[in-house]
């Protein structure tokens, strides 16, 4: 067995193919990531010390549903085809959550062998959410959480979700975990084909290079609900009208009472029908900027689109504590913001 020495890895993230680090001294280390989109990892250190002692520290990032796990396999081969299951490796091995500073540590020399690879798989449970019940709020039908990651609805009305660009659909890029995962190519087609956030720093700040208007309806009074619709089967973006039936502005209280409170610690708006008394919970769940991709005002304020378009611009609630909360026009479409579906039935 040849000695192995100590190498530093100072960053090292998946991406959708395979990326391999071949260090001089006979020893293989790779990562490999099927949905990259759900996954983020970088790979901060990795020790080889004598006699053989392999330490490897990594960050992980997950998007998905709360829960979400990644199968992390740490293997060897001895002879760079056939992978096994390095016997012996402890710490973070197997089913892993976020974090930082995760290890495995293995004793390569007791097994004579000379190449290693860390496999990241991912494992998402089942939908937590598949069947939410419509509230009913001055004549709309509101789903009574947000629209999550990969289209799947949230668990809780104070989940923040996902932060979609407009008229684009659940491909990953509306993951809030991960921010690093952008590309700065506008798309010259309704659907990219890829998960990373777009940015666009020009005018007129759309994801797309020809904008497309009709995105997620035909018609604002009959809405359509169209193929780049994000929300889930039965459910759609709602539309300006919707929006606005939530109580705008917000000093007609009317209809509709907006209260600026906390549930589960988390800041957001309760409207709350006054014929009824059925309530919708909205949480602040910030948005992400189109130019450089950052997220900003989480917990602060709350943007939701609309699926109507607005010149090359597009409608949406936007509201931060009280008394401010309107649907505004001035909202760019490679904006990240959230998704509240309202039912088709």
């Amino acid at each position: 067995m040849k000695k192995l020495y100590h190498l530093f890895v100072t960053s090292y993230k998946l991406q959708r193919l395979h990326r391999f680090l071949l260090s001089a001294f006979c020893f293989l280390f790779s990562s490999f990531s099927a949905l990259a989109q759900m996954v983020e990892a970088t790979v901060t250190d990795v020790v080889f010390s004598c006699p053989g002692i392999v330490v490897v520290t990594y960050d992980l990032a997950l998007c998905g549903p709360i829960g979400s796990t990644v199968n992390i396999t740490f293997s060897y081969s001895p002879d760079k085809c056939t992978w096994n299951p390095a016997p012996g490796a402890t710490g973070a091995v197997g089913l892993q959550g976020s974090g930082n500073n995760k290890k495995i540590t293995w004793n390569a020399a007791a097994y004579s062998a000379a190449f290693g690879k860390l496999y990241f798989k991912v494992e998402y449970p089942a939908n937590p959410n598949p069947n939410p019940v419509p509230v009913l709020i001055n004549g709309v039908k509101w789903c009574p959480v947000n629209l999550n990651f990969g289209g799947w609805f949230c668990e809780n009305p104070w989940d923040y979700g996902g932060l979609y660009q407009w008229g684009r659909v659940a491909d990953g890029h509306e993951c809030r975990e991960i921010t690093t995962l952008t590309t700065n190519t506008l798309s010259p087609t309704d659907q990219p084909g890829h998960s990373r956030f777009i940015l666009a720093p020009d005018d007129p700040f759309d994801w797309l290079e020809s904008p497309d208007d009709f995105h997620l309806n035909s018609d604002e009074n009959n809405p359509i609900k169209t193929a780049n619709d994000p929300c889930p089967d039965g459910w759609r973006v709602p539309t300006r009208t919707e929006l606005a039936s939530l109580g705008v502005p917000v000093t007609n209280q009317t209809l509709v009472t907006k209260v600026w409170t906390t549930q589960n610690g988390i800041n957001g708006f309760l409207c709350t029908d006054n014929s009824s008394g059925n309530s919708l919970f909205l949480p602040a769940a910030g948005y992400r900027y189109c130019t450089n991709g950052t997220r900003n005002y989480i917990g602060v304020r709350g943007y939701y689109w609309s699926s109507t378009p607005a010149s090359a611009k597009a409608y949406g609630i936007g509201f931060l504590s009280a008394p401010l909360f309107d649907v505004g026009s001035d909202n760019n479409r490679a904006y990240g913001f959230s998704v509240r579906c309202v039912s088709e039935n």
